[in-house]
């Protein structure tokens, strides 16, 4: 009879198998890590760019609506402008659009409440154009009722946006 003798060997791993295994698990994790933490990092940085860029587009149509579809003035082919500054406009009606802190807010016809259009603004800056083209300086007596186009920047959220406005009151298509 043949006996054996020593040990039987049972399945499983061994301490050194084990620890060789936790070693090249570490090291994957080690280079795998940073890049999903990158990865995530980066997805992140793009769904807030993206919201931010959102936002910042509703107000900016928004604005162009306002500006585009602006009251006639008491003179026909002039808009009914009470305000136009660099960083705010307003109607005889009460509407406005300005920035208030880090925030532009509107103000519908008679001009009770005002409600934020986008947060976190940096820049609202308006420029006034004539017929031909020209800037009108309105804070420095330049007249309101010339005003036919509106360029329009608008910096939220780090992002930027900027477009100009015809007024369909200076089209003959107002009101």
């Amino acid at each position: 009879m043949n006996m054996m003798l020593g040990r039987t060997r049972h399945g499983g791993f061994t301490l050194i198998e084990t620890i060789a295994v936790i070693l090249i698990v570490g090291l994957l994790a080690g280079v795998v890590g940073p890049l999903m933490v990158g990865a995530a990092g980066a997805y992140a940085g793009a769904r807030d760019g993206r919201a931010a860029i959102e936002n910042a587009s509703f107000a900016m149509d928004r604005i162009v609506r306002v500006l585009r579809e602006a009251p006639e003035g008491a003179t026909e082919g002039t808009a009914a402008f009470a305000k136009a500054l660099p960083g705010v406009f307003g109607f005889t009606d009460g509407s406005q659009v300005a920035k208030s802190g880090t925030d532009v807010v509107m103000k519908e016809p008679g001009g009770a409440t005002s409600h934020p259009l986008v947060r976190d603004v940096t820049a609202f800056e308006l420029t006034y154009l004539r017929d031909d083209g020209m800037e009108l300086d309105t804070g420095a007596g330049d007249d309101v009722t010339d005003i036919r186009r509106v360029e329009i920047r608008l910096v939220a959220g780090g992002q930027e946006l900027r477009t100009g406005v015809f007024l369909r009151v200076g089209m003959g298509g107002g009101g």
